[in-house]
Formats: structure tokens, sequence, C-alpha cells
């Protein structure tokens, strides 16, 4: 009885130590297994990374070819629009008359002009007639704007008291002379102006003087803000 018992207790010990043994090599194996799982999840998250960051570059490479594209078609319609459609280079000599638009264009932006004086004096311009030439040139991809116009208008000025009434009024003739495209922008002088009044006596001659000297400056704001129009032609 007692060596069947210790028989028991050895295979029993033997049991236990091959479970243990046995549960040991599971464990390792089972660790091994999860990390393995780990280490391709982390692989497959980093190639997802890669190839949305790839993606990205792509995209972004996309849209600035399309912006330079964009960028060089911008420049080339700019060229184009320069001259004519067989000048696409705008490379060889093409002129444009401009004569017709610029006298039509300077009478219509004067016959709608106010000016504003000191003095509360209002001058507007009516029935003006513009002279000369106007042209647009265009040579390896410079633009040259040549003009030679004279202006010719009459005028009426009212002078208002403090309660906005008409207390005078007077008409007269004004000629501009040498709006030509030789001048520098910058010169105050680059027009000459001559003043015809209607009437002379001593008590119109304080409207007459404001009239001559507040004149040339307005002027010269409308007649450069028309030949910067006429260069964008």
């Amino acid at each position: 009885m007692k060596k069947a018992y210790e028989i028991l207790r050895k295979e029993g010990k033997e049991k236990i130590k091959n479970t243990l043994k046995d549960f040991q090599l599971e464990l390792l194996k089972h660790d091994t297994n999860e990390s393995a799982k780990e280490l391709k999840i982390k692989e497959t998250e980093e190639e997802k990374l890669k190839e949305i960051k790839i993606n990205y570059n792509d995209n972004v490479k996309i849209q600035q070819d399309i912006s330079n594209d964009n960028n060089v078609n911008k420049i080339q319609n700019d060229e184009k629009k320069e001259g004519s459609v067989w000048n696409i280079n705008n490379y060889h000599w093409e002129e444009k008359c401009l004569t017709k638009w610029a006298k039509e264009e300077l009478e219509k932006i004067l016959n709608n002009s106010t000016i504003e004086l000191n003095n509360n004096i209002h001058l507007q311009f009516f029935n003006a007639e513009i002279e000369g030439e106007a042209s647009s040139s265009l040579r390896k991809k410079k633009k040259i704007i040549i003009y030679d116009l004279k202006i010719g208008a009459e005028w009426k000025a009212s002078k208002k008291n403090k309660n906005n009434e008409i207390e005078m009024e007077a008409k007269g003739y004004i000629s501009v002379n040498e709006i030509i495209s030789d001048y520098s922008a910058d010169d105050q002088n680059k027009y000459k102006y001559t003043y015809i009044f209607d009437n002379n006596t001593p008590e119109y001659s304080t409207i007459n003087n404001v009239i001559k000297s507040d004149i040339p400056q307005k002027m010269n704001e409308i007649i450069d803000s028309f030949v910067e129009k006429m260069k964008q032609k």
C-alpha cells in the first residue's frame, strides 16, 4: 500500500512538473504570438501613414503644377492681349490707331465733368472738342503710347453764397495745347492753357482769377487719368 502511494505521488509530481513546463512553453508561445501580432499591426499602421504621406505629397505637387500652369497661361494670355492673334509673342512691330477712341473718350469725360474750385465756385464743361492723333505701338514685348492732342471746350462757372445760392455766373472758353507723350508725367507745366472770358469787368475779376489759378491742377488730373486709361488700350 505504501509502495503504491509512493508511485502515485511520484507520478503526480511528474505530471505537475510536465504541466508547469508545458504551461511555460505555452505562455512563451502566446507572448511571442502577441508580440508578432503587435509588430504586424505597427508595421501595417506605419505603411498606412507612409501611404497617406505619399498621397498628400502627390496632391501638393499636383496643386503646385496646376498653379504653375495657370500662372504660365496667365502670362501668355496677358502677352497675347497686347498684340494681335498673329503676333503671339508680341515681338513684331504692330501699331493700333487710338485717335477715334481718344477723341470720343476725352470729350465724354470733359462734358460730364464738374470741377469744384476755391471760393465755392463750380465749373462745368460743354461742347468739348478734341484735335490730334493717338496710337499704340508694340515692339519686342514693349508697349509704346504716342499721342499729340489738343482740347477746346466751353465752360460755365457759378459762384454760390453761404446759403448755397448762385450769386454770380460766368462763361468762357478754354484750350489746352501740347498734350503730347514726350512730357514727363511729373511735369506740372506740361500742358499749355489759354483762357477766354466772356466778361472781363472788375466784378468778374475774382471768379476769373480763381478759374485761371485752379483749373490747371484740376485739368491735369483729368488728362493724366485719361492718359493712364489710354495706356490700357
